[in-house]
């Protein structure tokens, strides 16, 4: 049965096994081995995930580090307790701990906590802030949209916390948050970046701007009242002889730099009230006007290069000081207009915010909302990295940048920064081997610190071992075929955001890496080891499927998933790549949900299908299951989309329909092929075809249009002729 969720809980997040996955547990002794096996090794860190079994937090004396590389003392170094001493496992140094008895049962777990700090108590004048950026040229629906929304993730939001909104068009419209039942606002003309003059009158009455939460309680209804009552009406654009559209101005960019100068986030000008915090802006369009405008058009001809390499470098300027000044910028696009996401990627990548793209400003703008709100466990982030001195970490891809100071003067541990820390935070880090391994481990330590809501600093420090050995086939079957697959798939699309790298460039780098590592681990034995079998399927959904492939139309959709995936958690960033396709089963009167492969032999007229690939959940219904006697199996598929997206974040779109319909052909052009296969090999990848008869199969293959697109086995045998027969 399933559990009834409150859609209001969706933000707490979901305990778990794991934070680390690696995608080998075993390392080869040579360099040269690993390097001409052409597998690429990584991992995948939620640092701050929270666990089943929570670890042990020390208070007290700082923990222990080593004199010499700075690395932290861990499980696996070598105690002496007589004489009070450590063996440092990176470095080989020993250190003296005069209080190693009383502290060795926290070291010796995989991983600890250490919170530091006096009262933890954060004064008033201290506190967070939140503004909120509103579009002013939406609608009045869309407007009500972002009313309901924001009341209600304020009504969820329990924190102590100062609140603030501006609206924009031309015009940037500051409003006096701390006048009840008055609406007034200070306006600044959109088209120039606001100096030090034109922004003191706000700074030098800054608590009638931003105020505590519980005073905006009583104000908000009338302040976005106010911005609504100057909206267009819905249904102007219905009739657009009788009612021409206005030209649209958004001013964003000056607006950001507003919201950033209330929560102190600005060079010009000297101490305020509030320090750090979010920036919430709800936007309807790209930005067109003043500092950091660009056209609202698509194509890209049009463009003019030098506005978007202007908006480019102002954007990632914006970022970098909201980044040191631990205020994180969200944007939340409603409706189907262009937003340049290419552009504005810029003004989130650094501090920690998110980008998130719905049709509508309705639930799932809600609910996205709350997951702003109540996900933030603190500021002023650090993530670092160290590894054992025959290892090098060569990217690290995550919501972070490289803290180049304190990397150099740390010791070995390569330091990251980042505003706002949450339990999604997920990086994804690749090393390689430079030199011959003559230990019989390697060690990883991962150590993350922020600053939480009650001004005490939480350190995690995680350290985790790999074996190493002289016998290759044994780091073969240690992958992680997930994790290798996830490691290919998103250093592709780094490339494929990349202007200068083509799409087929893009191809052939997947192609020849598979080709590569299928090749290399099969010459000794002349065969495939079975671990590697499934790696070539993931990648051809790689290359189909919306992160590489043709599914994805508009620029932004496109750049919105490839930065969805670059940032996504290990599970998350799974279901993006290889999609889970389930059908419903019924047995003594028990609804089931059975997994099927992702073949489109799926789309038989007696099923109803389940497709999740994570920013979408989709739900098909066969012509034969359209009728009443079936809504109870298609409601329990709506629930279970329902309850599985819950505190998912951004939220998934759940799309019903059926066969026949124009949007089944979302389902279709994800699924692979197969019916291109003769019939032997559609039996041996899709077993249960083999339960319909020879009229029903007829009826099936008859269904489905001539297309070029290729089945999972004509890519086989195309691009791995001489693999192709070792690899079935």
């Amino acid at each position: 049965m399933l559990q009834e969720t409150n859609p209001d809980q969706h933000y707490i997040p979901t305990t778990q096994e794991s934070i680390v996955h690696f995608s080998s547990y075993y390392l080869p002794h040579r360099a040269s081995t690993m390097k001409q096996s052409a597998i690429p090794f990584g991992l995948f860190a939620q640092p701050w995930g929270p666990l089943t079994n929570h670890p042990p937090r020390i208070q007290g004396s700082f923990p222990n580090r080593c004199k010499s590389c700075l690395a932290f003392i861990n499980r696996y170094c070598k105690f002496d307790l007589p004489k009070n001493s450590w063996k440092c496992v990176f470095c080989k140094e020993k250190n003296i701990d005069a209080n190693l008895k009383e502290k060795l049962n926290d070291y010796t777990n995989q991983i600890y906590e250490y919170v530091s700090g006096d009262t933890g108590i954060l004064s008033e004048s201290s506190l967070p802030g939140i503004v909120f950026v509103v579009d002013g040229n939406l609608n009045k629906l869309e407007l009500e949209g972002v009313k309901n929304s924001m009341k209600k993730a304020l009504e969820i939001y329990g924190c102590s916390s100062r609140i603030g909104i501006i609206s924009y068009t031309n015009v940037i419209h500051i409003y006096k948050s701390a006048l009840n039942n008055i609406v007034s606002s200070y306006a600044i003309n959109g088209k120039y970046s606001p100096d030090i003059d034109t922004i003191n009158p706000i700074l030098n009455n800054i608590h009638q701007y931003i105020i505590p939460i519980d005073q905006f309680h009583k104000n908000i209804d009338f302040i976005l009242d106010t911005i609504i009552s100057k909206a267009e009406p819905a249904n102007i654009r219905k009739n657009r002889s009788k009612n021409p559209l206005k030209p649209t101005f958004r001013a964003f960019g000056c607006a950001i730099e507003i919201a950033m100068s209330l929560l102190g986030a600005t060079t010009n000008i000297g101490d305020i009230s509030t320090r750090g915090g979010k920036i919430i802006a709800f936007s309807g369009g790209a930005p067109n006007y003043g500092p950091g405008g660009v056209s609202d058009t698509v194509n890209e001809d049009l463009y003019d290069d030098y506005a978007i390499s202007d908006a480019y470098g102002y954007y990632r300027d914006l970022s970098s000081i909201s980044q040191q000044h631990d205020v994180s910028i969200n944007i939340l696009c409603g409706g189907l207009r262009n937003f340049q996401v290419s552009i504005l990627q810029n003004l989130v990548m650094q501090n920690g915010g998110h980008i998130v793209m719905n049709k509508e400003f309705g639930p799932q703008i809600e609910k996205d909302l709350i997951h702003i709100f109540c996900d933030s466990i603190g500021k002023n982030g650090y993530l670092g990295i160290c590894t054992s001195p025959t290892l090098n970490v060569t990217h690290i891809v995550g919501p972070a940048v490289q803290d180049e100071e304190n990397s150099g003067e740390d010791g070995i541990i390569q330091w990251c920064k980042m505003a706002n820390v949450s339990y999604d935070n997920t990086f994804t880090v690749y090393f390689d081997i430079h030199e011959d391994i003559i230990d019989q481990f390697v060690y990883f330590q991962i150590v993350s610190k922020f600053v939480n809501e009650d001004g005490f600093i939480i350190w995690r420090i995680i350290t985790k071992s790999i074996a190493t050995t002289s016998n290759f086939s044994d780091c073969i079957a240690s992958l992680d075929i997930d994790v290798l697959s996830l490691l290919i798939a998103k250093k592709a699309v780094l490339m494929a955001r990349k202007k200068k790298i083509n799409e087929n460039e893009v191809g052939n780098f997947v192609d020849e890496i598979c080709y590569d590592i299928l090749y290399q681990s099969s010459i000794k034995d002349k065969i495939v080891p079975d671990v590697l079998k499934s790696l070539p399927r993931s990648l051809f959904l790689l290359k189909m499927g919306p992160l590489l492939g043709p599914i994805l139309q508009h620029p932004d959709d496109i750049e919105y998933t490839r930065l969805l995936f670059l940032n996504s958690c290990f599970e998350d960033s799974l279901r993006l790549l290889n999609p889970a396709l389930l059908v419903a089963h019924v047995e003594d009167d028990q609804i089931g949900l059975v997994p099927l492969p992702l073949e489109d032999l799926a789309l038989q007229s007696r099923n109803i299908l389940v497709l999740d690939h994570h920013t979408d959940i989709l739900i098909w219904s066969g012509s034969y299951t359209t009728v009443p006697e079936y809504d109870y199996i298609r409601e329990f598929c709506l629930n279970y989309a329902k309850e599985v997206s819950a505190r998912r974040f951004p939220q998934p779109e759940i799309r019903t329909f059926s066969e026949g319909e124009s949007d089944a052909r979302w389902l279709q052009c994800r699924l692979i092929p197969s019916h291109k296969d003769d019939m032997a090999l559609q039996d041996k990848s899709f077993p249960q075809i083999t339960l319909l008869s020879a009229a029903e199969r007829s009826d099936l293959m008859s269904k489905f249009h001539r297309t070029d697109e290729i089945s999972y086995n004509q890519y086989l045998v195309e691009l791995f002729p001489r693999l192709y027969k070792i690899l079935q």
